[in-house]
């Protein structure tokens, strides 16, 4: 507990770097921005290595277009996808889904995302 006048330490970048290194090598999920554009595009800015291991995709083509990665969405999960997305976009309520993707290595795997969106400043896009 921090007394009264007692600074917060912030971590370093090295450290966050170092945390995100390891949420990603544990196993245990990865970060990600995503990015749906007022011209109905999607993309992911940022997006964690598993990704490009995982679904053979470098996050540098990610980072302008997530349509190769969307089109791997199971066809029964995607209007589940796209309407939690649409949703939140609309209320800006925290973004929440389970959906199925078809993987060109590993085959079918599930997936669990969870975002808290936000306005961008400079366009009518969201990020999350």
């Amino acid at each position: 507990m921090l007394s009264p006048g007692a600074a917060r330490l912030q971590p370093t970048p090295e450290e966050v770097q170092k945390a995100v290194a390891r949420l990603d090598t544990d196993g245990l999920g990865t970060i990600f921005a995503f990015r749906a554009a007022a011209d109905g595009s999607f993309s992911f800015p940022l997006i964690g290595p598993p990704f490009e291991a995982v679904f053979n995709m470098s996050p540098q083509a990610l980072a302008t277009d997530a349509a190769p990665l969307l089109r791997l969405v199971h066809t029964d999960d995607r209007d589940k996808l796209f309407s939690s997305i649409a949703e939140s976009t609309k209320t800006l309520a925290e973004w929440s889904c389970e959906f199925r993707i078809d993987t060109p290595c590993s085959g079918q795997m599930w997936l669990g995302g969870r975002a808290v969106p936000r306005r961008e400043e400079e366009s009518s896009g969201l990020a999350s």
